[in-house]
């Protein structure tokens, strides 16, 4: 008798978030010379709406005109545009949506964006099983089963090697903060109050009877994982390592503008692989379809997952639920900027828009 287990809608989110509209570039000209400038606005609008009208909105109170130079309506709109405000943005001027390319560059821009809308019209199509069969057997593997393995598992090296070698950037920027004003340029303070907060960890190593009296198990659903194993992908990665990464114990002797340019070099790489990452992941999936897995290649497991009833050991406990807690005192943290300013604007008057 098969046994079918609904997979979370949480898990699929991705698949099911996608909405249609309109990606469009626009430019400015001004109106008495008729002169256009090397800025760009790469936005969207949502479902069935008109750039024309969104054109009309950029121009009040704008003594410049605004002109589309490029639209493209496809599913999953605001995808397409999250991943290129990612990858230009080392071209962003200032904050929001606006981009410095030459005249040169747009047309290669243009061919850039419609490469970019296929891959997210691939994404958007994808398709996964809701429900698992796990009184099925597991599919065998095929040669493309294991090859999509492959180039799901070095993608994924790939962006934990680039997100390693950011934090080395981002931290040889922080650190030098104190000693250098322009860096203050590129990051922005953040306030951060005083806390406190129970930690069940230090109750795991005071008392683990105690924790595991007070842990519940609450709900079960299927979690989806690649298994497949390939040694020689090892050889591979450290030869791209070696091409793309720079050395990381010599960050400390950049010039800081170099790191910034290297960390928002990072910051788009890193973007497009996790992109990557999600399409085979998904292409797994639908590979896999309601079966529990494929041969040494893909797996759906049950996973319970645990919650621990802190209201309740506090109640029965005060004094070790006091012992356990962590205290944080007000400090001041600095955070990176994923966005640049345009190459015109003089490196000593960056300013930067922070999300992190």
């Amino acid at each position: 008798m098969s046994e079918e287990t609904e997979i979370d809608s949480e898990e699929e989110v991705v698949t099911t978030s996608n909405s249609s509209g309109t990606l469009y570039i626009m430019r400015e000209r001004d109106h008495r010379t008729g002169a256009t400038f090397e800025y760009f606005k790469i936005g969207i609008v949502n479902g069935d709406k008109e750039v024309e009208k969104r054109e009309r909105q950029h121009r009040t109170g704008n003594p410049r005109s605004i002109e589309t130079v490029f639209e493209l309506q496809l599913p999953a709109v605001q995808k397409l545009e999250t991943l290129l405000h990612n990858h230009y943005a080392a071209r962003r001027v200032s904050s929001g949506e606006w981009f410095h390319f030459s005249e040169d560059e747009v047309p290669r821009v243009i061919t850039g964006i419609q490469h970019a809308a296929t891959k997210v019209n691939h994404f958007a199509s994808i398709t996964v099983p809701s429900t698992v069969d796990f009184g099925a057997s597991a599919l065998p593997a095929s040669s493309e089963h294991m090859q999509l393995a492959r180039s799901y598992l070095f993608v994924e090296r790939q962006s934990k090697l680039v997100d390693a070698t950011r934090k080395l950037v981002s931290k040889a920027l922080l650190d030098r903060k104190d000693d250098n004003g322009d860096v203050m340029q590129m990051l922005k303070p953040r306030e951060v109050s005083a806390s406190e907060r129970f930690n069940v960890d230090n109750l795991k190593k005071l008392n683990n009877a105690l924790y595991l009296k007070y842990k519940t198990l609450t709900s079960t659903k299927p979690q989806f994982s690649v298994v497949y194993k390939d040694q020689s992908i090892d050889t591979e990665i450290e030869l791209w390592k070696s091409r793309e990464l720079s050395p990381s114990d010599g960050f400390e002797a950049w010039d800081v503008f170099d790191l910034h340019a290297e960390y928002l070099r990072l910051w788009a790489l890193k973007n497009k692989l996790d992109f990557e990452e999600k399409i085979l992941e998904l292409e797994l999936k639908y590979a896999t379809g309601t079966s529990p897995g494929i041969t040494s290649v893909t797996i759906w497991e049950n996973k319970t997952t645990a919650q621990f009833d802190q209201v309740a050991f506090q109640e029965a406990h005060p004094e070790i639920y006091e012992a356990c807690i962590v205290k944080k005192e007000a400090t001041t943290t600095f955070n990176r900027s994923e966005e640049h300013t345009s190459e015109l604007q003089s490196r000593l008057h960056l300013v930067c828009r922070l999300l992190l």
